[in-house]
């Protein structure tokens, strides 16, 4: 049983980075190539075809779980929805201004807003111990964005625009997270699929909306005139999907924290291979600043994951338990 649960955990890792690896490739090919002279023209398109497949996706698994297409509480979803579109989208096209990298690394300091808008929204409070490790993070992330983008006045400016649509991308991820917390908190019947499937209702909507008024004609156009985009979005949301399924499975299988040490391990082999396939440049200062952050975070989960089972079994006593061990204590 115990071979046959590490098997599990195996394939489930290799499942999870294979998936979010490619996935992030294929994002930041069909966002920096060309396609017969001309860059991909809608980051919306993107998102709805993303959404389009999670949505067919969930509503079969939905109807083989036979639950609910429209739980009580559904609508409530339409705001998290909106928040991940416009994160998703920032994402996206941050990578016309700034590397893979940069995105990668400044993904990694969600924690920051993420602390932030928890406080506002949910009433979330945190430790110093929390706040020491966010402080330490935005540092490297600063310091590695500062050794990744810099260059001539022109391209600090385009630098900069990516940068900024990098952080109303945290600002976004941070409100979904937080969203979705506060939307599962008032409706606790609601499971994770049925959440999962009205957020790609929801945002089948509003890139639909997007799209249509967005130059519909030029962005059919242009995949006519490069059908092999068909292709590399088919790839792209298809990856996609399998890596929010393995990201729903793990987290119930096994928990958050296993889940957070193989994103940031998943985090490392992105910025390696889009290093390697796409030629960027990283300065020893940036790999230091990249090396630092990853520390932090594979540090911070292996600490929970060593450390939540003796608290478990210290909230498992029961007060007799307890009671008798203190009159054993010499």
């Amino acid at each position: 049983m115990l071979l046959q649960s590490y098997i599990e955990l195996s394939v489930c890792f290799v499942g999870l980075v294979t998936s979010f690896v490619l996935y992030g490739i294929m994002q930041e090919y069909i966002m920096t190539q060309d396609y017969n002279g001309g860059r991909f023209p809608s980051s919306f398109f993107l998102v709805f075809c993303n959404r389009i497949l999670g949505f067919v996706v969930c509503a079969t698994i939905l109807c083989i779980r036979r639950e609910s297409l429209f739980p009580p509480g559904c609508a409530w979803c339409s705001i998290p929805a909106m928040t991940l579109t416009v994160s998703t989208m920032c994402q996206y096209s941050s990578l016309r201004y700034v590397s893979f990298p940069t995105q990668v690394t400044f993904k990694s300091g969600k924690i920051v807003p993420t602390m932030a808008v928890g406080t506002l929204v949910t009433g979330a409070t945190y430790g110093w111990k929390d706040y020491l490790k966010a402080i330490a993070i935005t540092a490297c992330v600063i310091g590695f964005s500062l050794s990744m983008e810099h260059g001539s006045k022109k391209e600090n400016a385009t630098a900069m625009i990516g940068v900024g649509l990098m952080c109303l991308f945290l600002l976004c991820d941070a409100l979904t997270s937080n969203g979705e917390k506060k939307v599962f908190n008032e409706y606790e019947a609601m499971s994770h699929w049925q959440m999962m499937f009205m957020m790609a209702l929801f945002a089948v909507i509003y890139t639909g909306v997007s799209i249509a008024f967005h130059n519909p004609m030029g962005l059919f156009a242009f995949l006519m005139k490069n059908p092999v985009c068909w292709m590399h979005i088919f790839f792209l949301s298809f990856f996609a999907v399998s890596g929010s399924l393995f990201t729903f499975y793990i987290i119930k299988r096994y928990g958050p924290v296993i889940f957070s040490i193989m994103m940031t391990i998943r985090q490392i082999f992105s910025m390696s291979f889009s290093a390697i396939l796409f030629g960027h440049e990283m300065s020893a200062m940036a790999c230091f600043f990249a090396a630092a952050i990853f520390v932090i975070l594979l540090g911070d989960a292996v600490h929970k994951f060593w450390t939540s089972p003796a608290r478990k079994e210290k909230k498992e006593k029961s007060p007799e338990e307890k009671a008798k061990q203190e009159k054993a204590t010499p």
